[in-house]
């Protein structure tokens, strides 16, 4: 059935009309005299939805999710309605008595009709904002009021026999045509054609199996996938008001086997939508052997 309501979709085939959104990038590197500790804790007292309001003339304040890229390294997805997705990463270390920042920003068209808005005009405003971000960071801030948001994790695993890195392969929404039943989506942008940093998709099957919903896409934006370390960490968008976080691990036991591990924490982006996110949601098959 979902194959047939997504006919349009160009499984992976990017040459298919209306072909790939425009992307821009920015970076930005900065040393502060600022402890380490103090340039964190300034980092997470930071709005960065009220920072990366500017970006987009007409847009407004984005929604953020933020997501767990490591370590130092705080990153959040700006989700400016239905025109473009933002991540930006800020890494910091320590430099001396100082703190070594380095900051990067990419802005990607949600749909081909909104490229427009992804021009040199934005690239600009994009290199301002990361440079005010950095001015910001100097200066104190106030903690936020954290914003209560109903939310559902789960976590999974499961040993299988299988080589590691084959399994890792097939967590790829080109690859899952070959295994499983009726799989389509519409790639939206990546730079290999397959799964990588930054690669956007779209695809039915969440809100249908886990929202039971048709009419909700679920977009799916690759914050991480190492495979060298078999970790694959993305953000997805069902519809226009849930994110879920999604964390998958693959490694190797030392008999020989596959140990899978995967977690995800399922959020609403607003009130109403928080309401209507329930434990029932979350139905991933137990452990297995």
């Amino acid at each position: 059935m979902l194959k047939r309501l997504r006919r349009g979709w160009n499984d992976g085939r990017m040459e298919t009309p209306p072909g790939e959104v425009r992307r821009v990038r920015a970076s930005h590197e900065a040393r502060l005299d600022l402890p380490h500790g103090e340039v964190s804790a300034r980092m997470e007292a930071l709005d960065l939805g009220v920072w990366a309001g500017s970006l987009f003339d007409g847009l407004g304040e984005p929604r953020c999710v933020q997501v767990d890229e490591g370590p130092w390294v705080f990153g959040t997805l700006l989700l400016h309605g239905r025109a473009a997705l933002g991540r930006i990463s800020v890494e910091l270390s320590a430099d001396g008595g100082g703190t070594a920042l380095v900051a990067t920003l990419v802005e990607t068209a949600r749909v081909a009709d909104e490229n427009q808005r992804i021009d040199a005009a934005l690239s600009a405003r994009m290199q301002a904002a990361l440079e005010a971000l950095v001015v910001a960071l100097a200066a104190p801030s106030s903690p936020r009021e954290p914003v209560p948001r109903r939310e559902i994790r789960l976590s999974r695993g499961g040993i299988i026999a299988g080589d590691p890195d084959a399994c890792f392969a097939l967590a790829c929404p080109v690859a899952e045509l070959d295994w499983i039943d009726d799989w389509c989506f519409h790639l939206l942008r990546s730079e290999s054609g397959r799964n990588e940093d930054d690669n956007i998709f779209l695809e039915a099957a969440t809100g249908a199996i886990v929202y039971r919903d048709t009419r909700l896409d679920t977009c799916w934006y690759t914050v991480r996938y190492d495979r060298a370390t078999r970790r694959f960490d993305a953000v997805l968008l069902t519809g226009e008001h849930i994110a879920t976080t999604w964390r998958f691990a693959c490694d190797a036991t030392p008999d020989g086997h596959v140990d899978l591990q995967l977690e995800v924490v399922s959020r609403g982006l607003d009130d109403a939508s928080s309401r209507g996110v329930r434990p029932s949601h979350l139905t991933l098959s137990g452990d297995h052997r």
